[in-house]
């Protein structure tokens, strides 16, 4: 390596230049060695394929050991042991990886890796942990499962409305969902906001709505959009349904159901009511057979 500047330009540093080149070069030749050939920010962005991750209903967890013989992974999951099942598998160039089914971990979890080399063994946490606690009385730290998002997907992505006990230090507050905060490239969960109820507190929530029956218009060939999945209302928890059942018998073709036609009771509607809910669209077979008919 040649004399770097900060030596060449600081006379002071010059009995030290021995000393300084061989520590940048021993600093060089590690970079060169994580790096093997890509760029410093695509290794800055290894933690998206390192690490633990929840993908397809499944558990995904890979690391860098390129000394390692084998690699358990071990938590309160199998009671810190090494089980088969959570055996790493090597994938070529000091890259291990292990998939397990979704049931074999779960949030929360506390986990670490048993390493073993040539001549030793021993326990540490994965170096893309993306979560480290310590314990309060051993003083140990450990990784931890962070998967809040998997935890709330039966209540976000579905149109039903719940009402959710959330448990703070002791307390249980009877809530519901108010509003979610996504990634905006990779459509993860990174928000919630709780609204706590009572029985003698209004609320607005979305309700889903659900359609009955089987309209004139259908039978003549036309088609069922509807407009509105949910509807925005206003009302006692005790109150709110769990669906806005329409009956949609009665619609023909070309007609509408208004959300100024819905009367429930105890339960007030807060989108316009000019917009129509459910249409009976004409449809190109509907308006032939139409016009024969005429």
């Amino acid at each position: 390596m040649k004399l770097p500047n900060l030596v060449i330009y600081d006379s002071y540093l010059e009995p030290f230049a021995t000393i300084i080149t061989d520590r940048l070069q021993t600093a060089q030749n590690k970079e060169n060695e994580i790096l093997n050939g890509q760029s410093l920010s695509t290794f800055a962005q290894g933690h998206k394929w390192y690490g633990l991750h929840h993908e397809n209903n499944k558990w995904l967890i890979r690391d860098w050991a390129p000394n390692a013989t084998a690699i358990y992974l071990i938590g309160e999951f199998n009671n810190w042991q090494e089980v088969p099942e959570y055996e790493l598998k090597s994938i070529g160039s000091g890259n291990w990886e292990l998939i397990l089914p979704n049931e074999k971990m779960t949030h929360n979890n506390l986990y670490a890796f048993s390493i073993h080399w040539e001549g030793g063994q021993g326990k540490r946490i994965p170096a893309w942990a993306n979560r480290v606690v310590q314990d309060d009385h051993t003083k140990i730290f450990n990784a931890q499962v962070w998967a809040p998002e998997k935890e709330f997907k039966s209540l976000i992505y579905t149109p039903n409305v719940y009402l959710v006990n959330l448990d703070i230090d002791g307390t249980v507050y009877q809530s519901i969902i108010q509003d979610t905060q996504f990634h905006p490239v990779e459509e993860q969960l990174l928000h919630v906001d709780f609204l706590q109820t009572s029985d003698d507190k209004m609320v607005k929530v979305e309700i889903p709505v659900k359609t009955e029956g089987f309209a004139k218009g259908i039978r003549k060939g036309g088609k069922l959009k509807l407009n509105l999945r949910t509807l925005k209302v206003k009302a006692l928890v005790k109150h709110l349904p769990d669906s806005i059942n329409i009956n949609v018998d009665d619609l023909d073709l070309g007609q509408s159901y208004k959300v100024g036609a819905l009367q429930r009771e105890n339960l007030e509607f807060l989108n316009a009511k000019a917009v129509p809910v459910v249409t009976i669209m004409i449809t190109r077979a509907a308006r032939a057979a139409k016009v024969r008919k005429g």
